[in-house]
């Protein structure tokens, strides 16, 4: 019975990473320019944890008005330029964490 309990959440989590990841890169396609490289920088982790399976992570990564990860991308240890991707990219990986929960 708590395994069950446990997955309802799980699909919560991914449902709601998956909305908010859409939300995100609607937003990133309706500008006039690229995103900045803090806001791509917040997207892809968000996006590599939901890949992982961190939906909750995902999700808080997406919600953070300062993603304290960033420190990573000033110091080097991500290069942003590494993150660099199309929206059609992002979506399809998007799809692909929205389609595991049906499989």
């Amino acid at each position: 019975m708590v395994k069950l309990f446990h997955d309802a959440g799980a699909k919560g989590d991914r449902d709601l990473a998956v909305r908010l990841l859409r939300k995100r890169l609607k937003e990133f396609e309706a500008l006039d320019g690229p995103p900045g490289t803090w806001d791509r920088s917040d997207f892809e982790l968000a996006l590599v944890e939901a890949e992982r399976g961190n939906y909750n992570r995902a999700c808080r990564l997406l919600e953070m008005p300062h993603n304290a990860l960033r420190d990573l991308v000033y110091t080097g240890v991500i290069d942003p330029r590494r993150l660099a991707s199309t929206s059609k990219r992002y979506r399809h990986r998007i799809e692909a964490i929205d389609a595991s929960k049906k499989g």
